[in-house]
C-alpha cells in the first residue's frame, strides 16, 4: 500500500500603503516565470486609513509539497507605487546604523558561507580559540612530564564558559548577541576543558603507573575529587552532543546542572589553588541567577489548544511592555496536570508587540512531552476551533514567565526603509512581533518602512485559520482593494500554491526601495530580511539574501539578515 501523500505547505503574504501621499509608479518584472497551470498570486495594494507611513505591507500564503520542484513557466509584472518624501512621517524615527556586515561589504560576505552549521566566520572563531589553546597546552611543556598545565588551563577555561553560557551573560550584554547566538563558543570551550582535563588525568596515570605508586596515589584526597571532577565534566561533555539534545532535552538539561554542580563543588576541594576560580565560577551564576529572579514575573495567563496549529495559546494580559520584536521568554506552568513539567521552563518567542492591548502572547508548538503536557491541560478549557467564535475563554493557570532574553541585537527594524520577513511553521511568532512592532512605530510616526512583506509556509492551509482575526484586525486598518478573491480570504490576504517566491519578492521591495534615493534628502534607509524556522527554510532565505549584488545593495542602503533556526 502506498504511503499518504504529504500534506502540503502553505505561504502568507501581506503589503500596507499609506494615505494622502503623491504617487509615481513603478513598474516590476519578476524573474520567475508563470505556467498556465501555475496558481496565481496576485499583489494587493492598501492604503491606510490611520497617520503613519508604512505604504504597502503585504500577506501572502503559499501551500506547497514537501519535495515539490520550483515551479517554470510564462510572464507576470507587477504594478507599485513609490510614496513622495514626507519628512513629518517619520521625523521621530531612530537613525540607522548600518551594521558591520553590511558597511565591510563584499568582504563580509566571504565569511558568510556556512559549512557543518556554522558561518566561516564562526569556524575561524572556534579555529583560533582551538589554536591558542592548543599553543598554552603544548608549547615548552610535554603534558605526560607536566599535567598540572593542563589542569591549569582546564580551570582557567571555567569562568569563560560559564560567563558564554549563562542567560544574562555580560559578552552578550557588550556584543548585542543573545546567549543562543553564544552557546556555539560556550559548547566548543566546554569540549576544549573536556580534552585538557583528559590529558591532565591520563598524564598523572601514566606517571604513576611508570613510578609504581597508582594504588597508593588514587586514593588520596586530592585524588579522589579530581576524579570526581572528572567525572562532572566528562557527563557535560557526552550529555551536550547534538544528538542527545536532539533526542531529549530536558535529559539534558538535568544532565548539565548534575554536571556542574559536581564540577564546582569537587573542584573546590581538589587543590587549594582552584578556590578562586571555583569562586568566580559560582559567583557568575549566582548573578545570573539573581538576573533571572529579577526578571521573572508570578501571574496568571489564560491558555488554549489550538488544533489547526497543534499547538497552546498562551495569553498574559498582566505583562503588556517590555520587550523587542524578536525576543522570547521562558515559561513555567504551575499547575499539577503539568506533573514533574511543573519544575521545568521552556522558550517561546513573543508573538505580540510591546504595549499590545493583548497583553503578552506565546504559540507553545505541540513538539515534546512538556508542550504535549500543556496541550493536555488546556484542553479541559474551551478549545478555539474557528476564528469567528474567537479563542474562547480558555483556561486560567499560573506561570512564571522570565524574560525577555535574545533578539535581534543591535537591529532597529523601524530604523529601515523596507522589511521581508519569512516565517516556517511556529516561527510566525516572530513575524507577528515584528510585523506589529513596525506597524506601532509607524502610526506614531517613529518609523522609516516603507514597505512590509510577512510571508508564512506551512504545511496545513488550516493553520491559517485560527490567526485570520489577527491578519484581519492588521488589514483592517487599511481600505483593502484586491485584484480578485483567493479561497474566501478576507480582503488583504493571498494564499497560494507553490513555493515562495522570496527572489522575487526581495526584489520587488529592493526596486521600490531604491526609488526612495531620488525622493528623500536622507535616501533609503536599507532593507532588513528576518527569517524564522526551519534549516532548509532559513538557508534559503540566507541564499536570496547573498545572491544580492554590491551595486543593489548600495542604491538601498544595505541588506542586513536576522534569522532564527529551529533547533537546540
Amino acid at each position: 500500500m502506498s504511503s499518504p501523500k504529504p500534506a502540503p505547505p502553505l505561504c502568507l503574504l501581506i503589503f500596507f500603503p499609506m494615505r494622502n501621499w503623491p504617487l509615481s509608479l513603478l513598474s516590476f518584472s519578476p524573474q520567475r516565470q508563470l505556467g498556465k497551470k501555475d496558481p496565481y498570486c496576485f499583489i494587493l495594494r492598501q492604503r491606510l486609513g490611520v497617520p503613519g507611513n508604512i505604504w504597502r505591507v503585504s500577506i501572502a500564503a503559499h501551500f506547497i509539497e514537501k519535495d515539490a520542484a520550483l515551479h517554470q513557466g510564462g510572464t507576470a509584472s507587477t504594478l507599485v507605487r513609490i510614496p513622495r518624501y514626507n519628512p513629518q512621517d517619520s521625523r521621530g524615527a531612530p537613525p540607522h546604523l548600518r551594521s558591520w556586515d553590511a558597511m565591510l561589504y563584499p568582504v563580509s560576505s566571504l565569511l558568510s558561507p556556512r559549512f557543518f552549521g556554522y558561518s566561516l566566520s564562526q569556524l575561524l572563531i572556534l579555529f583560533s580559540y582551538a589554536v591558542l589553546f592548543g599553543v598554552l597546552l603544548l608549547i615548552y611543556s610535554d603534558p605526560t612530564r607536566n599535567p598540572k598545565r593542563a589542569g591549569w588551563i582546564a580551570m582557567s577555561q571555567m569562568p569563560v564558559v560559564f560567563i558564554l553560557g549563562t542567560k544574562n551573560s555580560i559578552v552578550g550584554l557588550l556584543t548585542a548577541r543573545g546567549y543562543q547566538n553564544l552557546n556555539y563558543i560556550h559548547r566548543w570551550v566546554g569540549q576544549l576543558i573536556f580534552i585538557a582535563s583528559l590529558f591532565h588525568v591520563v598524564s598523572f596515570l601514566v606517571l604513576w603507573t611508570r613510578a609504581g605508586t597508582l594504588q597508593h596515589s588514587m586514593i588520596r584526597p586530592v585524588s579522589i575529587w579530581g576524579t570526581v571532577a572528572f567525572g562532572g565534566i566528562a557527563l557535560l561533555s557526552v550529555c551536550s552532543l547534538p544528538a542527545i539534545r536532539r533526542w531529549s532535552y530536558t535529559f539534558f538539561f538535568h544532565c548539565h546542572w548534575v554536571g556542574y554542580i559536581t564540577l564546582l563543588i569537587s573542584i573546590w576541594n581538589h587543590v587549594p589553588e582552584a578556590i578562586p576560580y571555583a569562586i568566580a565560577t559560582a559567583g557568575i551564576y549566582v548573578l545570573d541567577l539573581f538576573l533571572r529572579t529579577i526578571k521573572s514575573h508570578i501571574t496568571q495567563a489564560t491558555i488554549h489548544f489550538v488544533p489547526e496549529m497543534t499547538c497552546t495559546r498562551v495569553s498574559i494580559r498582566n505583562v503588556s511592555r517590555g520587550w523587542r520584536a524578536g525576543q522570547h521568554v521562558r515559561l513555567t506552568v504551575l499547575s499539577m496536570g503539568m506533573g514533574l513539567g511543573v519544575i521545568e521552563s521552556h522558550p517561546f518567542t513573543i508573538a505580540s508587540a510591546s504595549g499590545d492591548d493583548e497583553g503578552l502572547i506565546l504559540y507553545c508548538k505541540k513538539t515534546g512531552d512538556w508542550t504535549a503536557k500543556l496541550g493536555t491541560l488546556a484542553e479541559g478549557g474551551i478549545t478555539a476551533k474557528s476564528s469567528e467564535a474567537g479563542f474562547g475563554a480558555g483556561r486560567n493557570v499560573s506561570v512564571i514567565v522570565q524574560g525577555p532574553y535574545g533578539g535581534p541585537g543591535h537591529v532597529v527594524f523601524s530604523s529601515y526603509s523596507a522589511a521581508m520577513v519569512v516565517c516556517g511553521g511556529s516561527g510566525i511568532t516572530f513575524g507577528l512581533a515584528t510585523v506589529k512592532e513596525i506597524m506601532r512605530d509607524a502610526f506614531d510616526r517613529r518609523s522609516h518602512v516603507r514597505l512590509v512583506d510577512l510571508i508564512w509556509v506551512v504545511c496545513d492551509p488550516s493553520s491559517l485559520t485560527p490567526l485570520l482575526p489577527t491578519f484581519t484586525k492588521l488589514c483592517e486598518q487599511a481600505a483593502c482593494v484586491s485584484s480578485a478573491p483567493v479561497f474566501a480570504l478576507p480582503d488583504g490576504i493571498v494564499m497560494q500554491a507553490g513555493r515562495p517566491e522570496l527572489r522575487d519578492t526581495l526584489y520587488a521591495s529592493l526596486s521600490c526601495v531604491s526609488a526612495l534615493k531620488n525622493k528623500s534628502r536622507s535616501g533609503p534607509h536599507g532593507v532588513i530580511v528576518g527569517v524564522c524556522g526551519p534549516k532548509g527554510l532559513v538557508a534559503q532565505v540566507r541564499k536570496v539574501e547573498r545572491g544580492v549584488g554590491k551595486s543593489v545593495r548600495k542604491a538601498v542602503g544595505g541588506i542586513e539578515l536576522v534569522d532564527e533556526v529551529f533547533g537546540w
